[in-house]
């Protein structure tokens, strides 16, 4: 549906323009196939979970060209014939007449299909007059699903999600890429909440040490010390705050990816529950305290009784 300048105030236009766009992304998060809402410029406006899951080498950002997003995620592959397909969609849509189509890409031994169709936001705008709200407003959703063969082994999100171990992916800016479900049941967070650009690991782990120390700084974070002195982390034991305020003993291990170049790309962490074997761990420590305190009580009731007795027996004698 189109609305023109004058049959709506620009700011309710705005307004309109953004709630819809809320309650699209909303829609988008039930998705569990990569989805991605692209402007009439065909500028990401959100993409997903999924899709974020689904390309983990590609830092998505709003605002970055589709186009961009396509030839990072698809390198070996030549994306401006489905750029042009994409773009005469967008101009279809906003004059309501996008119908959905298929492409198919392929890089390397990696295929894609991309399914594209208009949206209808209730306020597809014209002029340049409008605001930046409303020329934001999303005319096509595009949906991305890898293409298996009959003996393509299972996503590996699948074979993650079944680590009983938590595995999470963070990129160079420390931002969570990834998030197995594991990571779910040991911190608390969802991994749509943990996987987002403006979020560090540590925000959502809130690592520390014993002391209460954040081992979210340059001198203490192992990821941030990987990428700068690109040496493999030793194990951790670490402190977290869960999502619900309660404090748990991890176990962290690292491990790197590399690009093309050697150069580490993004790390891989594998966190481990151990809360419950350090309480048996300060539980043994405590025995042993009582223990040894129960050896000394007695080696001094030992040598405080030597005396009396023979003070006793002196006493006694005539």
């Amino acid at each position: 549906m189109k609305i023109k300048p004058q049959e709506q105030p620009v700011s309710d236009t705005a307004g309109g323009v953004r709630a819809a766009r809320d309650t699209l992304r909303s829609l988008l998060e039930g998705i569990s196939e990569a989805t991605m809402l692209l402007n009439r410029e065909l500028n990401v406006l959100y993409a997903n979970t999924a899709a974020r899951m689904l390309f983990t080498n590609v830092s998505i950002s709003e605002g970055m060209a589709f186009g961009e997003f396509l030839q990072r995620a698809m390198p070996q592959t030549k994306v401006s014939d489905a750029i042009t397909t994409l773009e005469a969609a967008a101009g279809d849509a906003i004059s309501g007449a996008c119908k959905a189509g298929d492409l198919f890409l392929k890089s390397g031994d990696r295929p894609l299909s991309l399914r594209y169709s208009g949206v209808e936001c209730g306020c597809v705008c014209e002029g340049e007059s409008m605001g930046v709200e409303v020329q934001n407003a999303p005319v096509l959703a595009v949906m991305l699903r890898e293409e298996k063969g009959s003996n393509h082994l299972p996503r590996l999100e699948t074979v993650l999600d079944s680590s009983s171990d938590g595995i999470f992916i963070v990129n160079r800016e420390n931002h969570i890429v990834y998030f197995n479900l594991a990571c779910e049941r040991l911190t608390g967070w969802r991994r749509e909440a943990a996987v987002m650009e403006t979020w560090e690991c540590a925000n959502v782990l809130r690592c520390h040490t014993e002391s209460g120390e954040s081992m979210g700084s340059e001198s203490l974070c192992p990821a941030k010390l990987f990428f700068r002195s690109d040496s493999i982390p030793e194990p951790h034991e670490m402190l977290i705050t869960t999502n619900s305020g309660k404090e748990k003993w991890i176990e962290t291990n690292y491990s790197p990816i590399r690009g093309e170049g050697g150069e580490v790309e993004f790390i891989v962490a594998i966190i481990r529950d151990i809360d419950e074997r350090k309480q048996l761990e300060a539980q043994l420590v405590q025995n042993r305290n009582l223990a040894s305190l129960g050896q000394l009580t007695s080696g001094i009731a030992h040598e405080i009784k030597n005396p009396l007795s023979i003070i006793m027996a002196g006493g006694a004698a005539p």
